[in-house]
């Protein structure tokens, strides 16, 4: 196999369709979030953050969700047929705040969910306790491997911090999940050093996600995203990382449509009604012959 450079500068089509053929034969899959704290420390805060600028448009947003919210929505995500979640936070800091053991704990108490934490770059101490309260993995995104970039996006953030998050994951036997921002300044290189980064660590899944300019953020300003350009990006890491790794699309009907083209075969959805839509996208696609 050729480096992740070299994919990146192959025909659009053509990597498509060598995308298509590891994907075609997984399975669709889906996974839901649930929310614990939508509270965040991280200061100065991010420039593209979604979290801040969501507080304008719903005052209900920036809360310490129940435990009984937190179950309540576990039972209902497995009688959905969800088989995997991941617990969502701002960052707290290095460690958690001690409820959220006991959150994991009831989750795992109460469903069959494989159950995966989402709450930025921890300490190896807090990966260990989190894993004896029931967590099965962890997510913890690269964003932008570029150091330069990573700061000017996320000042108040720490990339070393991050990649070591990764690392202790791995070395403490827990699921992985990864994935990386688009439309942040990135280059081609970058794009491929994250790529290589997560084959050689080994994770479970990637996503890759086109950053959203929202209102009242420092990036509200900022170009979208080229599809095409995100779809190739995706389409490299299914055929690096093999037909083993899931390759989740964002959410959105119009992300989906990219991400079925470009090999994508595990998908984040906010609606009940989307996984039955997805799974009947994905078939007929494939179906088609199209690329």
């Amino acid at each position: 196999m050729g480096s992740v450079s070299d994919l990146l500068k192959e025909d659009a089509i053509t990597l498509f369709k060598r995308a298509q053929d590891f994907a075609k034969n997984r399975e669709s899959r889906f996974r839901w979030p649930i929310f614990f704290n939508t509270s965040c420390t991280v200061n100065p805060r991010c420039r593209h953050c979604f979290w801040y600028g969501s507080r304008y448009y719903d005052t209900d947003w920036i809360r310490r969700y129940s435990l009984e919210e937190v179950v309540e929505k576990a039972t209902t995500l497995e009688k959905a047929g969800i088989k995997k979640t991941h617990l969502v936070s701002g960052w707290m800091g290095y460690g958690v705040p001690e409820y959220y053991y006991d959150y994991i704990s009831a989750i795992k108490e109460k469903t069959h969910l494989e159950i995966y934490g989402q709450f930025g770059p921890l300490s190896r101490e807090c990966l260990v306790r989190l894993k004896k309260a029931g967590m099965d993995g962890y997510w913890t995104g690269i964003e932008v491997m570029n150091e330069k970039t990573f700061k000017n996006l996320r000042p108040g953030d720490n990339l070393q911090a991050r990649l070591t998050t990764l690392r202790d994951t791995k070395e403490l036997g827990l699921g992985i999940w990864s994935s990386f921002l688009m439309g942040v300044g990135e280059t081609d290189e970058d794009v491929a050093r994250e790529i290589e980064f997560v084959r050689e660590l080994g994770i479970e899944s990637l996503m890759v996600i086109p950053v959203k300019p929202v209102p009242f953020t420092e990036m509200e300003r900022a170009e979208f995203p080229n599809q095409y350009r995100v779809a190739k990006a995706m389409a490299a890491a299914r055929i690096a990382l093999g037909e083993k790794v899931d390759i989740v699309s964002f959410t959105g009907m119009s992300y989906i449509e990219w991400g079925i083209r470009a090999g994508a075969n595990e998908f984040e959805v906010s609606y009940p009604w989307e996984m039955a839509k997805i799974d009947h996208m994905r078939k007929t696609f494939y179906a088609s012959g199209a690329h």
